[in-house]
């Protein structure tokens, strides 16, 4: 592998132009943090030789878009540490600045949908790992629609990033089932396309039989065509009683009630009721 060059040199805006246009796959550009960093660049406040530019070994820009932004938009010519021929795989090291994330990581790495994505593969990383506890199952609030669950959910950013790229790279699924989770999900958005998402990788990692029925019996209840006392019309009402409440119930939540009325269609036992106690229940394997 070569050496990365190092060397320290100064940017104006028709340089930072000629870098930006090799930012092919990088995160979505913050408006706010390219005029914060734009004026203090006017204002004679920042400071040189802070940061770093770093560019691939495809020669494309990996880290310094919003400071190379900044130049352009102050007119201005600033020092940095440019460094060139980075590993692509770099981009999981980087200092993780203004809140990078595993979306922008699997953005980098040329992931389609990359926040439906890393949300499936990070709510499925807390499912297997056994931190979906009753807690933040039945963790329910008036102001967090999306969450995953309560705080002891919480995973670091360098812990997210690191299992998403891992987790993306060792199973070339993911990103079929990404965009079949978000074509099922568009029948019922009631409930995020991420719980869908982290649904079907469990079942892929149950085998292909386990995965085509999780794959029909998603489209049986998002469908709504479901025949009332079978368990994906109780999981359809059960879904749509939660929507009325007023209340925004976790993904954990949701994911938890999907496997509780999937362990019951797989076994053709009816489910009036759909009832989650505890953790988040195992997947049952459907036989081949």
């Amino acid at each position: 592998m070569a050496a990365n060059q190092i060397s320290t040199e100064s940017i104006g805006p028709d340089q930072a132009s000629a870098l930006l246009a090799g930012n092919l796959n990088n995160r979505d550009l913050s408006q706010s943090f390219v005029n914060k960093y734009a004026a203090d660049m006017e204002s004679g406040k920042w400071a040189s030789n802070a940061s770093m530019i770093r560019i691939d070994t495809n020669g494309h820009l990996q880290d310094g878009q919003h400071r190379l932004a900044a130049i352009k938009q102050s007119g201005t010519t600033q020092d940095f540490v440019v460094v060139k021929d980075c590993p692509v795989e770099d981009f999981k090291k980087l200092d993780l600045g203004r809140g990078r994330s595993a979306r922008d990581a699997l953005t980098v790495l040329g992931y389609k949908k990359p926040k439906v994505l890393s949300g499936g593969i990070r709510l499925h990383y807390l499912y297997k790992s056994g931190r979906l506890t009753e807690s933040s199952v039945f963790a329910v609030t008036n102001d967090n629609k999306n969450g995953i669950g309560n705080r002891t959910t919480q995973l670091s950013k360098s812990e997210t990033i690191e299992y998403a790229i891992n987790y993306a790279k060792k199973h070339p699924m993911v990103s079929p089932l990404v965009e079949r989770a978000s074509s099922i999900q568009k029948g019922f958005r009631i409930v995020p396309v991420t719980v869908f998402l982290a649904f079907l990788l469990e079942a892929n990692e149950l085998g292909d039989t386990t995965l085509e029925f999780a794959t029909d019996f998603l489209k049986e209840f998002a469908d709504c065509k479901s025949t009332p006392g079978t368990a994906t019309h109780s999981l359809f009402v059960k879904m749509v009683q939660q929507s009325k409440t007023g209340m925004h119930y976790s993904q954990a939540n949701r994911l938890a009630h999907f496997i509780v009325a999937w362990n019951a269609w797989i076994k053709g036992k009816p489910r009036i009721h759909i009832k989650v106690k505890g953790a988040v229940p195992k997947m049952v394997k459907a036989d081949a």
